[in-house]
């Protein structure tokens, strides 16, 4: 997983209340996505599955990202057998394009 938001739900009830939209709003919205996928939205959170991460996972952040914060993923991959690989400058979407962390996956799959 690259630059993946391990507080998904936080960061987007942080995100409506900065534009200014109703949370009532948002979690009317989740509620009904959860009544339609018959799930709760709340069981859908990272910490929730945390079980589930393994040795065969690979996570990659970046300490300076904006957008999805470095250390709730470094949180949620603290003791578990998966590999978190951090870098830097390079935040949430240039990550992306960077040689350096096609290089770790090849590695990582190898």
């Amino acid at each position: 997983m690259i630059s993946a938001p391990a507080q998904i739900f936080e960061a987007m009830f942080e995100k409506v209340k900065q534009v200014g939209i109703s949370e009532l709003m948002l979690e009317n919205m989740l509620n009904k996505v959860s009544e339609q996928y018959g799930i709760n939205w709340q069981h859908l959170h990272p910490d929730n599955s945390k079980h589930k991460i393994n040795e065969h996972m690979l996570f990659i952040h970046d300490k300076n990202d904006s957008v999805a914060n470095f250390e709730a993923i470094k949180q949620l991959t603290d003791n578990t057998p998966a590999t978190l690989i951090a870098t830097e400058k390079l935040g949430h979407v240039r990550i992306l394009k960077s040689q350096y962390v096609y290089d770790q996956i090849t590695t990582f799959m190898s």
